[in-house]
């Protein structure tokens, strides 16, 4: 077992969070300590829900995530607390979208319409009165995944790419590269591959990026571009390179001495909604 202990973000003299994994079965446990001294309060513990639940949302668990959330909700209504309000409906509508978002590739449901239209719904409730700059462009992310898994290119293209201005007019660096990777992942599947190396001016920070940039590359029979897009990713972002980009390295190599390789599609923009092993 591989224990995550959580105390600093949510005030960790009164709240304890903690997950472990043995045989691939996550428990999470909330501990309210140091009651006696510090009792418990509300806006702490509706805190230590949303992090219990956005860490099963990680896990794919949508379900079991939305229990978190909804508690976590009630507890921000009682309150009367907008902000808590706002996050607790973020993460809800996250909720949805997982439990309706294709987790064929990893073993789970396919594609389920009915709870991503129900997701699009919350997701564009949200995103219609959003102040928040990063709550915004998530949203509009996130509905772009929805809007692709039913097959509305257009619709997801148009969502994504106004995620993918306010990402770089409020310099949110990460989301911008989520945003970018899922408007080529949508050119990919279009096999539009001038679309995706129209996009290699923007800042590669995330492997999906650099992945379907070289595989746009490999497909126009550019070859030694995605060779060299996947070697510089590698030795800027070692932290983020994972063994099958080194057989699709090896792939790409290949294919010049004449030996093409088999290659799969790319995976789904929406299968890693963090990319950084952070566990």
């Amino acid at each position: 077992p591989r224990p995550l202990s959580i105390r600093d973000s949510i005030n960790g003299h009164l709240v304890n969070f903690t997950s472990t994994k043995m045989n691939n079965t996550f428990t999470i446990n909330i501990n309210l300590i140091g009651r006696r001294m510090h009792p418990v309060q509300p806006f702490e513990l509706a805190q230590a829900l949303i992090y219990a639940g956005f860490y099963q949302v990680q896990l794919h668990q949508g379900e079991k995530a939305l229990t978190y959330f909804n508690e976590a909700k009630s507890i921000a209504a009682q309150l009367g607390s907008k902000p808590l309000l706002n996050n607790t409906d973020f993460y809800i509508a996250f909720a949805m979208l997982d439990q309706g978002l294709d987790q064929t590739a990893l073993g789970g449901h396919p594609t389920r319409p009915a709870k991503l239209k129900q997701a699009i719904t919350l997701l564009e409730n949200f995103a219609l009165n959003q102040t928040s700059p990063y709550y915004h462009a998530s949203a509009l992310i996130f509905l772009g995944w929805a809007r692709a898994d039913l097959g509305n290119l257009d619709q997801a293209l148009k969502v994504l790419s106004e995620a993918k201005v306010l990402n770089k007019e409020f310099n949110m660096e990460t989301s911008f590269g989520y945003s970018s990777y899922s408007i080529m992942r949508i050119h990919l599947k279009r096999q539009d591959y001038s679309a995706v190396i129209a996009m290699s001016k923007d800042k590669i920070t995330t492997r999906l990026q650099a992945n379907f940039l070289a595989r746009a590359y490999y497909e126009n029979k550019h070859v030694d571009q995605a060779i060299e897009t996947l070697n510089i990713f590698k030795q800027q972002h070692p932290d983020l390179w994972q063994d099958q980009d080194d057989q699709r390295l090896a792939d790409y190599r290949n294919s010049k001495k004449g030996i093409l390789p088999q290659l799969t599609s790319e995976p789904k923009a929406h299968l890693v909604y963090c990319e950084s092993d952070w566990l």
